[in-house]
C-alpha cells in the first residue's frame, strides 16, 4: 500500500527523497469554530501549537484561511476583539488577544467551489 502512494500516477507531486521541509502540520482541537469564542480559542492553540507567544506578535502578522464559515467565523474575532484592544505596550495580552496582528482570508478553493455551485443552482435549480 505504501508503494502504491508513493509512485505515479497517485503520487504526482511528492518531495524529494531526504528533502526536508519547513513545514509542520498542526494538530487538531476540539473547540468549536464556528463559534466566536471557540474559533479564538483554537487560534490561540494554533499560535500556541507553533511556539508562539503573545510578544511575538508586537513586529509580526500572521496569516490564517479557511473555509467561508471559518472566514467569517475569524473576522468576527477581529471585530469583537477590537473593543479590548489598548494599544499600549505594556498591554501586549490584551492586545494579542483582539487579533489585530493577523490576516484572515477566505481559502480560494472553497470560493471556487461556492461559485460553482452558485452557478449550477441558479442555472439547473436546486
Amino acid at each position: 500500500l505504501s508503494k502504491k502512494f508513493r509512485t505515479e500516477p497517485i503520487a504526482i507531486h511528492r518531495m524529494e527523497e531526504g528533502r526536508k521541509t519547513q513545514v509542520q502540520p498542526l494538530g487538531t482541537n476540539a473547540k468549536n469554530e464556528m463559534s466566536t469564542q471557540g474559533m479564538k480559542r483554537a487560534i490561540i492553540d494554533f499560535d500556541e501549537q507553533k511556539g508562539l507567544q503573545p510578544d511575538a506578535f508586537k513586529d509580526m502578522l500572521d496569516w490564517y484561511s479557511g473555509d467561508g464559515g471559518s472566514f467569517a467565523a475569524m473576522l468576527r474575532v477581529r471585530k469583537y476583539g477590537c473593543i479590548a484592544q489598548t494599544l499600549r505596550e505594556e498591554d501586549i495580552q490584551e492586545n494579542y488577544e483582539s487579533m489585530t496582528g493577523k490576516i484572515f482570508t477566505c481559502e480560494l478553493w472553497h470560493m471556487r467551489a461556492t461559485c460553482l455551485n452558485s452557478l449550477a443552482a441558479n442555472h439547473y435549480g436546486h
